[in-house]
Parts: structure tokens; sequence; C-alpha cells
């Protein structure tokens, strides 16, 4: 309506900014006085009326919740509505259980007679609030270290009776070739995947569903610091490369409006505003590609087609940094459904103490190279710009 509205008054925008009760006189002056316009006039001070009493009123959205058979809500978001807090609900489902705090998830299970958690210990916890990490404050309220950095979620996994527990031991986001890595290198093998077909357009990029791409052989492949962080722009420029192949693989005359997801990944800040700059700045176009850069912390519990993950680590004090955390990486590699890539130095990963995670994928690619690969820029014997 407010569409039709503005593509019939060029003043639509300063109506639709009024008061109810000032939108109301308008209509009369507007309408006239006619059976159609005495039709529009009851419905639009229906209207007004609804706005008044209900649509604007945080109030009504407590009354809501309370004849509703279905409530989504954040933990906390529930707790801030006016009269929500009074509801009682007969089942509480917590998704993403693990990645909350204790805090955050005790506020819903207050107003629940049943829970269901849904989360993984596998992956990251809870960000650790700065008091927990403060061995001053622990040892005052005697805390202990543990105590302080166990999620909920991680407790109730620990103490709760078999009966109460349940694994989820069938995956459906990823590739059969990715849900094996993922299973063997994070959950000692015990996830299945279900059987699917790769989109051949992805895989025809690298040729497998899983590619490591080293960037062994590159002169400039080590790290640079930036601030606080990490940069690596030897990797960079290899990923645009590669973002480039995936927009020739589904660029397709015959749907020119179809679109593929593909998430940018690093454990370092400093090299996603690099991604993301070098993309702003880049003379190619992806229209047919839905690029997002991120940082690992921010991706639990999302999912894109394609996943490049940029090892960013790469010197000669042999510093693994977050490539040592099985979590992080856990996180980065299984949000991928059809294609995942990694982009970085196999060899420092292969020598540097910590980069164990890493260095179980790396295993992985070579025990199953029919669905795995490792390749290579610039390998020796070949030109610049070469991947094999």
């Amino acid at each position: 309506m407010e569409g039709q509205f503005r593509k019939s008054r060029k003043d639509a925008d300063e109506f639709l900014g009024l008061l109810p009760g000032e939108m109301a006189e308008w209509s009369g002056v507007l309408v006239g006085d006619s059976e159609e316009g005495r039709r529009a006039e009851a419905l639009l001070d229906l209207h007004v009326q609804w706005l008044d009493r209900f649509g604007r009123g945080t109030n009504f959205l407590g009354a809501l919740c309370e004849r509703s058979d279905v409530v989504a809500a954040t933990c906390i978001g529930l707790a801030s509505l006016p009269g929500a807090g009074e509801v009682t609900y007969d089942l509480c489902i917590v998704d993403e259980a693990s990645k909350a705090t204790a805090t955050e998830v005790l506020v819903p299970m207050a107003r629940a007679k049943r829970w269901v958690f849904v989360g993984d210990s596998k992956q990251l916890p809870p960000f650790e609030d700065e008091v927990h990490r403060d061995p001053a404050l622990r040892r005052r309220f005697e805390i202990e270290a543990k105590e302080a950095t166990e999620s909920l979620f991680e407790r109730l996994r620990r103490l709760l009776p078999p009966g109460c527990q349940r694994m989820l031991k069938k995956q459906y986001r990823m590739v059969p070739a990715i849900g094996r890595l993922i299973s063997e290198c994070f959950y000692d093998g015990e996830v299945e995947s279900a059987v699917r077909t790769p989109d051949a357009r992805l895989t025809s990029v690298t040729g497998k569903s899983v590619t490591w791409v080293t960037t062994r052989y590159l002169d400039d492949r080590q790290e640079k610091r930036e601030e606080e962080s990490f940069v690596n722009s030897a990797e960079v420029d290899r990923i645009l490369h590669l973002l480039g192949e995936f927009e020739e693989a589904i660029d397709d005359p015959d749907d020119p409006d179809e679109k593929v997801s593909v998430q940018l990944l690093s454990g370092y800040s400093a090299q996603v505003r690099l991604l993301k700059r070098s993309i702003d700045h880049s003379q190619r176009s992806f229209p047919h590609l839905e690029v997002e850069c991120s940082t690992i912390d921010t991706v639990q519990g999302r999912e894109a087609d394609v996943v490049i993950f940029s090892v960013t680590r790469s010197n000669e004090i042999e510093k693994a940094g977050f490539l040592r955390e099985f979590a992080r990486i856990n996180v980065a590699l299984s949000r991928a459904r059809e294609a995942l890539v990694i982009v970085g130095d196999d060899e420092f990963v292969r020598r540097v103490p910590g980069a164990e995670p890493l260095r179980r994928v790396l295993l992985h690619l070579e025990q199953f190279p029919e669905e795995c690969a490792l390749q290579a820029f610039d390998p020796p014997g070949h030109g610049k710009g070469v991947r094999r």
C-alpha cells in the first residue's frame, strides 16, 4: 500500500510520516465524500486504532507471546518484552547452546517446564568474560578456572546421565567429501553424511570438493603483522583469482540471475579487512557470487555453497597462532556445502609446532585422493599464475 501511495503522490513520504490522528484528518480531506471514500476512511480509522492500542506498543508483544504456540527469540531478547516474563512455556529449545553463556541460557530456562539444548562441544565456546580471566577475582569468589570457562551446555553434557543425551550422527549440509573430512579430523569418524551429488560446476574449478591450494612456492607467501593481527597479501591475491574462476564456472546465459554464496574466512580480522578492501577495489566483478568476508568467530551456525579458508600464517619463527585451535578450524571448514578450498602454506603447517588441526586435514587429503586434492600456485616447471 505504501508503494502504491508513493507512485500516486510525490508528497507521499510527508503523509506517511504523520501521527495516526493527523493521518486520519488528512484522509477525510483527500478522499472526499463518496461511498468508496467513506469505506476507505473507515478502514484507515480502524488501522489508526490498531496502531494506537497495539501495533506500536511493546506490551502487545507480551500478550502475543502468551497466545502463541511457538515463540522464536534470542535468550536475552525474550526477557526484554514487557509481560513476556509472566509466560510459562511447555518446552524451551536452545539452538547453538554451546555458544551461549550460562546467564544467557538461564533466562529462557526459567520460563519453561522442559528444555532441549542443541549444540556442539567441539566448536566455539562462549566468549569468555573479562572477569573470568582475572585470577584475583576468581580467587575472591572461589571460582575454578575450568568452572569459569565451561558453558552450561558442556556442564550438562558432562553431568547428565546417558539417557538424557543424544548425538546427531548424520549431517545433511555438506557433500560427502567435505563431511568425511570433518568427521575424520574432528569427530573421530562418528558422523555420517547423507548421499548427494556435488555441484559439478563448482567442483570443476578445483577438480575436487575439497582442495588445499598451497602457496609454498610463492616468494611473498609469508604473513605481515598489522597492529595486533596479521595479513597475507599473497593469499588474498590468489583468492581473488579463485573467485574469478568460480564466477566463470557458474556464468550461465540461460540463468543470468543465479547466485552462489561464497564465504571467505580467516582467523585474523586484519586479513578479513584486506580481503574486503581488495574485492571492493578489484577490477573484477562477481555478479553471480554473493561473497562475504568474515572471521571464524562470527560464522558459527552459518553456511555457504563455497568456503575459501585463508590460512594467513606463514613465518620463519614457527608461530601457529589460531591454527592450533581445533574448535576454530572445525568451525571454519564445516561451513561449506558444495566446495571447500584452503589457501595457505602447507609446508609451514607441516613443520610448525601446534598446527595439529590443519596437519590432520593435510593427512586426510593424502589418504583420500579420489575426493580431495592438493594443488600449488606457481609450481616448479610452470609459469607464473599457474595452479596445478
